[in-house]
């Protein structure tokens, strides 16, 4: 497993399930997580080998701010309680995707610009997002209980910039 899936596996095992086995770096017996870490951890493995696909193109940070996004947009779709606010949404990913569109330059002619690397992006945290929505439909007190810890973790210290609710407590 490169540790670019092992960034993958532990973004979405440490929120959703605490599991210290993952955030060890120990094999984690899927059979032992509950449905929402299962769901997160596969839609994290998936996603991470995907990406590292276009090897060295995407830093291992993109992946990890853009699954702290998915998480709470899916949360917010699930649970009462949390609202997105669409400027702090805005915020959080121009900051994430940032990278990505300062290593495109727009053609001199005026023509078409295409950015593959912020499309595969875009791909890549649509896919987070919905793995997020699944777990959230199969188990979503597991969700909103990760959406308490997410808000938690993140409010008043570092990644508070990648908050996207109305409300930080």
């Amino acid at each position: 497993m490169t540790s670019f899936r092992n960034l993958a596996c532990a973004l979405c095992l440490v929120p959703l399930a605490g599991a210290a086995s993952a955030q060890s770096g120990a094999a984690v017996d899927r059979a032992d997580l509950d449905t929402t870490a299962r769901i997160g951890t596969e839609i994290g493995t998936y996603v991470g080998d995907y990406l590292s696909g276009y090897g060295d193109l995407f830093e291992p940070q993109i992946l990890l701010r853009m699954g702290v996004v998915a998480q709470q947009r899916a949360v917010a779709h699930t649970c009462d309680g949390f609202e997105v606010d669409e400027e702090r949404y805005s915020a959080a990913m121009n900051g994430v995707m940032e990278p990505l569109l300062t290593m495109f330059e727009a053609p001199a002619d005026g023509g078409a610009a295409i950015n593959l690397p912020f499309t595969i992006a875009m791909s890549a945290y649509s896919m987070l997002l919905g793995g997020y929505i699944a777990a959230g439909a199969a188990e979503p007190d597991e969700l909103c209980a990760m959406g308490d810890q997410l808000r938690e973790s993140f409010s008043g210290g570092e990644g508070e910039d990648l908050l996207i609710w109305t409300t930080v407590d």
